[in-house]
């Protein structure tokens, strides 16, 4: 799954608008298209499409028909991915840009480390069920490689000053600033009868001792995502639904309350410490935060911009040719994937917030005190 994700950025799947460009003659024979003078090959683009194709059949989605509006989009994105990463070819040369068989061996081995702990056999495994070959891996990295060092030498220059960090930071002073919070415990079941059950019980034994609350919501609650935890979550005021949110923001520290009935069931809700008060971050604390942020977006932009420039360049001055039956459109946005700034690898153990029932119902209809979006 992981090779396929890595190839998949061969043919994005998106619809654009496009504008025709001209076709020339000065392609080679095994060729599909020229792109200043360098072939295409056919072969190439076969191999673009056939790797599309196994990504259809391994999510269980069915390869458009040759022919169809969807196989007609993918085909033109196909031959526009191998036209942009010639031009990116191109570009880096002229900058002195290059990418050592060292460099790609690295990466591989991060790869390898990352997704298959080091183990040779589980790589070689998941290389044959996605039908690739090392060198076809190898191939996809190079180019990764490669277009992260253009992005790096296209964004070289972009620095962003203290006064204009500042200056965001007045004009969004929301975003730096965090409601009140508190640690809590709570049981949820659905019923009220198991409710006042539970409830009756914990209140003959001692509040202090928490081994109980523990037990009964692990046994109990069907908040998935804190009943492991033994009921215990930290919540942000106004986060959860508003029943939930007032009880627990208005129980002293270590009180518990009755049952209380919100959209998802009953809650048995107590108060395991004091509520946190808001807090607002100045901007000495933010700074290297939002000035990371605002590079990153001048830099995309910058990316971006210097993308742009380079097919308007190769299309208005017929630098890329192609047969009749493939076609590149030279437009301003382009379908393929642009050199990206090089990325951390998933986190590992991120448990996310799927199960978690204290947040928002906007991002999951799974939880369990979460507000309907």
């Amino acid at each position: 799954m992981h090779l396929r994700r890595i190839l998949a950025s061969a043919v994005t799947i998106v619809f654009a608008a496009f504008v025709a460009a001209g076709c020339g003659n000065a392609i080679p024979s095994n060729a599909i298209c020229s792109v200043y003078g360098s072939g295409i090959k056919k072969s190439e683009y076969t191999k673009i499409l056939g790797q599309a194709e196994r990504n259809y059949k391994a999510q269980g989605q069915k390869f458009p028909k040759a022919g169809s509006d969807e196989y007609k989009t993918l085909t033109k994105q196909a031959v526009d991915y191998l036209i942009t990463q010639k031009l990116y070819e191109r570009e880096a040369k002229q900058a002195g840009i290059k990418v050592s068989d060292k460099d790609v061996t690295k990466r591989l081995k991060q790869l390898k480390t990352s997704f298959f702990h080091g183990d040779e056999k589980a790589y070689k495994k998941e290389l044959k069920k996605q039908h690739l070959t090392e060198a076809a891996v190898k191939d996809n990295l190079r180019m990764q490689l490669l277009n992260e060092k253009l992005f790096k030498h296209a964004t070289r220059e972009v620095k962003v000053s203290d006064s204009k960090a500042e200056a965001y930071f007045k004009e969004n002073p929301t975003q730096y600033q965090t409601a009140e919070s508190r640690d809590v415990a709570h049981i949820l079941v659905k019923d009220k009868k198991t409710a006042d059950k539970l409830y009756a019980q914990l209140k003959k034994g001692d509040k202090a001792d928490h081994k109980l609350f523990a037990k009964l919501a692990k046994q109990y609650s069907k908040d998935p995502s804190s009943a492991t935890q033994g009921g215990t979550l930290t919540i942000t005021k106004g986060q959860t639904v508003p029943e939930f949110d007032k009880t627990s923001f208005a129980l002293k520290t270590g009180e518990m309350s009755a049952p209380v009935h919100t959209q998802f069931g009953f809650h048995i809700i107590q108060a395991r410490g004091d509520v946190k008060p808001a807090k607002k971050q100045t901007f000495k604390e933010v700074k290297a935060q939002i000035k990371q942020q605002l590079e990153q977006e001048e830099k995309t932009k910058r990316m971006q911009d210097w993308q742009d420039t380079v097919r308007k360049r190769a299309g208005q001055d017929k630098h890329v040719n192609c047969k009749k039956a493939y076609v590149w459109t030279q437009t301003v946005k382009s379908t393929a994937t642009p050199p990206a700034a090089p990325t951390p690898a998933p986190t590992k153990g991120d448990t996310g917030a799927k199960g978690d029932t204290t947040k928002k119902a906007s991002t999951t209809k799974k939880a369990s005190t979460k507000k309907n979006g």
